[in-house]
């Protein structure tokens, strides 16, 4: 009776948490970055950059202003391309970025050590490509002058990893006059989404590899498939299927939906 009781109980357990990860989902499709936002915030941000970059140069040395600003832009430029965590931009560290493997021809890769999943995933890692690696390159020769030092790249006065890269995110989001104000997990999420939605089985979990997750993780927590449209997509082609009993009716079924 107790083995039967407790059985019951696991399956009362099971149907709740799959009830809680169907809301969990359906709360992240309402706040679903479009693929065309992450596409303008990757453009607008490698525009924006460089003169990020000269601005620093002219300002004061201690002037926080333009370094924020030229956080948030290069943070919401590699997250909305790799979807990283944000433990992995805020614990990145300057050597990692200086002993980057590459040179000009081939582009950069920077491993990251210090990340949540490191132990299942190994080092994070991010590609640059040359010129986006002389931005990198920029900041460390600035950051020289700018503030007293520690080891990670995207510095603070403090010795501890910086802690409002999501404010200079959503400041920069803000002035590119993208719409909402996301989280680096919402870009994330969208990410992981698009790659979902896009890509094949074998794609899909070494895109899902390289962003610290495997694909069924990305699948059960991140994957928002079942939207709106993909369901009246499903529809259509059960009510096709349901009705359609000859190439006759097929066609008279498809008719009455168009």
């Amino acid at each position: 009776m107790v083995t039967r009781e407790l059985k019951k109980l696991m399956k009362d357990l099971n149907r709740n948490v799959l009830g809680h990860q169907s809301l969990v989902k359906q709360g992240k499709q309402l706040r679903l970055v479009a693929k065309e936002d992450l596409a303008k915030c990757q453009l607008l941000a490698k525009r924006k950059i460089p003169s990020l970059l000269t601005d620093m140069k002219a300002a004061a040395p201690r002037d926080p202003k333009t370094r924020h600003r030229f956080f948030g832009y290069l943070v919401a430029y590699l997250s909305s391309i790799y979807g990283h965590r944000s433990g992995v931009l805020t614990r990145m560290r300057v050597k990692e970025v200086q002993d980057a493997i590459g040179d000009s021809e081939k582009g950069y890769l920077i491993n990251v050590l210090e990340h949540k999943t490191v132990r299942r995933f190994g080092v994070a890692q991010i590609y640059l490509e040359a010129n986006e690696y002389g931005w990198c390159r920029e900041w460390l020769r600035l950051r020289l002058r700018s503030l007293p030092q520690n080891v990670y790249f995207f510095t603070s006065f403090g010795r501890g990893e910086p802690k409002d890269l999501i404010k200079y995110f959503r400041q920069a989001w803000g002035e590119m006059g993208l719409p909402g104000s996301p989280s680096l997990t919402d870009i994330r999420s969208a990410v992981a989404t698009y790659n979902f939605e896009t890509n094949n089985s074998e794609v899909r979990r070494s895109l899902a590899e390289f962003m610290c997750h495997d694909a069924q993780t990305q699948e059960r927590f991140y994957a928002l498939h079942k939207n709106l449209p993909r369901a009246k997509q499903m529809r259509d082609l059960f009510v096709v299927m349901g009705a359609a009993t000859s190439p006759r009716d097929k066609d008279l079924a498809l008719q009455d939906r168009d």
